[in-house]
């Protein structure tokens, strides 16, 4: 009986009667992906539309419950083969979308139970059978066991300060493009109202003008570094799958804004209908051609890239990473086009298909980004008061110990930040890849820093300047920093070497653009104290979803009287 389950073996058993019981919604269908994706989008994206009315408490806790189930519902509705039978499509109503937003629900519930799962293996969490019941339901509470527990919080605080200061550089343009919206508005109301043809645009360089909010928009995405526009994958360059991609977030944010005016002007037509947009594969290929000025074949080829597919449906569903399409195809002849996947981050899938279609085209990649790094660095540390050296070898007998990837030497002060730079892949909800991130940073660094601080012990201080070509007489002040990209701090991580300071590329630059001009015995410092303020401030997530007959509350704040 549950009553004598500890509670990683009550959630586990939970999971997989739930698992049972979902089997039934196992129907692969055009129809049924159609109404799903409608569903996640209004799950995402319907704060984009001013007008609907706002979320209650509850309503709110249920939507974030939906976010989590993108690829537990698509897994079981994509059709398994592209038919060539017509399309069969149904408008959204009020009852498909009832029953398909209990079907998001619950997928969405046992994916957050299969995460937390994975933190109570790992001892990030704790677990303990509340004997008291509510609304008949047994209760898991689930609390913080580890101090590491969501330090990832860290990483995205850096990103998010990326991103906004990407908004702020392209504030200007932006402004430019909202005093402009104003000015177009009446010809867009005026053209929707008008119902006339699409092949009649309601005015000069519409597209264009909806091309520049999709490459705003783009631009501020976390991860857009990852890979460069020179970089080539089967052949061509980056920049050209890109394009496609700006193109395909161009025609969403349209579709957004006619959603948006079409919706206050009659909001019986659903707003789910207007969101959701779907296509004639042929005549979507045709038309980015025109808009990219290409051949269709080319586009054809691009937009697979981007496309959620029966042939790809395994690599990106059967994994943590939601799947973010831009683009997912139902038959031969119908692709649906979401907006959710472009308002988060298409980068991701992209990446995805690139590295599962051109593996030694992504790893020479990767093998290039610790250069752009480098560059990147050279000028937060600019000469002639910076000396930098990168790529320097630390070699005992005439054999290679370690290497320093970045070094900055303060000549103002005699002192010398030796770096260790990781750039790892976005892990995002994948538990997976975050351990396998985690493990990988923290093993390597800590024995980077085990052997940098044995090679200085057995050569000495002088020993070290001569391999740093530092002239100055005197002590020399050294600082070991390691700086993850995106994270250096995870849960259920190993400890870090304290002998160095570890910090992501978002907090770094933050912390350089505040104090550009401190010493590196000051700027070290800063870094460090600035990691322990996001360390102290790191909040736990705190929430509750049902599974089964178990009501599971996560870090509550309180928990009153049960029923």
């Amino acid at each position: 009986m549950r009553s004598m389950k500890n509670p990683v073996d009550l959630i586990h058993e939970a999971i997989e009667d739930e698992r049972y019981l979902l089997r039934g919604y196992e129907k692969p269908s055009e129809a049924l992906t159609f109404e799903t994706l409608r569903a996640i989008d209004y799950a995402f994206c319907r704060e984009l539309v001013p007008e609907l009315k706002g979320l209650d408490y509850s309503g709110r806790q249920m939507e974030s419950i939906r976010k989590y189930a993108i690829n537990a519902a698509l897994q079981r509705v994509l059709p398994t083969e592209l038919k060539a039978d017509a399309p069969r499509i149904f408008a959204s109503n009020a009852r498909t979308a009832e029953q398909t937003d209990e079907f998001l629900l619950r997928m969405g519930c046992l994916t957050m139970a299969e995460k937390q799962l994975n933190l109570l293996r790992s001892g990030a969490l704790k677990g303990e059978i509340d004997q008291r019941r509510l609304k008949g339901m047994r209760l898991l509470v689930l609390s913080v066991n580890d101090r590491t527990a969501y330090r990832e919080q860290i990483g995205f605080q850096g990103l998010n300060w990326l991103s906004d200061m990407t908004m702020a550089e392209d504030r200007p343009k932006e402004t430019a493009l909202e005093c402009r919206h104003m000015e177009v508005l009446p010809r867009l109301t005026g053209y929707l109202r008008g119902n006339r043809s699409p092949e009649e645009p309601p005015f000069e360089d519409v597209d264009d003008y909806f091309r520049e909010w999709a490459v705003l928009y783009l631009r501020r995405m976390s991860f857009r570094d990852m890979l460069d526009d020179e970089d080539r994958f089967g052949g061509r360059p980056y920049s050209a799958y890109v394009a496609v991609l700006e193109a395909l977030s161009a025609m969403s944010q349209q579709r957004l804004c006619y959603a948006g005016l079409l919706n206050a002007d009659n909001p019986g037509n659903g707003i789910r209908n207007l969101m959701t947009g779907g296509a004639v594969h042929g005549e979507l290929v045709e038309g980015v051609a025109i808009f990219l000025d290409a051949t269709q074949q080319e586009v054809s080829e691009l937009l697979d890239h981007l496309t959620l597919s029966p042939a790809n449906a395994r690599d990106h569903l059967d994994r943590g990473m939601p799947a973010l399409a831009p683009i997912v195809r139902t038959s031969r002849d119908l692709v649906v086009l979401p907006m959710y996947g472009l308002e988060l981050n298409p980068f991701v899938f992209l990446w995805t298909e690139l590295r599962r279609r051109y593996e030694k085209d992504w790893f020479d990649a990767a093998n290039r980004r610790e250069a752009r790094w480098v560059t990147q660095l050279r000028t937060q540390f600019p000469s002639p008061r910076w000396h930098c050296m990168d790529g320097v070898k630390l070699k005992r007998n005439g054999k290679v110990v370690t290497d320093i990837d970045f070094v900055a030497y303060d000549s103002d002060c005699c002192s010398v930040i030796l770096f260790q730079l990781k750039w790892q892949q976005p892990f995002l909800n994948d538990d997976k890849l975050r351990r396998n991130n985690a493990s990988s940073l923290v093993r390597d660094s800590n024995k980077w820093i085990a052997d940098v601080e044995g090679w200085i012990a057995a050569s000495d201080m002088e020993g070290l300047k001569e391999r740093l070509s530092i002239k100055a007489d005197g002590d020399l002040s050294i600082h070991l920093v390691v700086l993850g990209r995106y994270h250096a701090h995870f849960t259920a991580a190993e400890d870090h070497d304290a002998r160095a300071t570890w910090c992501d590329w978002g907090n770094f630059l933050r912390q350089r653009s505040r104090r550009s001009n401190a010493s590196a015995n000051e700027f070290v410092a800063l870094l460090r104290e600035s990691v322990e303020h996001a360390t102290a401030d790191v909040e736990p997530d705190s929430f509750f979803f049902p599974l089964g007959d178990i009501m599971v509350l996560v870090n509550p704040k309180r928990i009153g009287p049960a029923k």
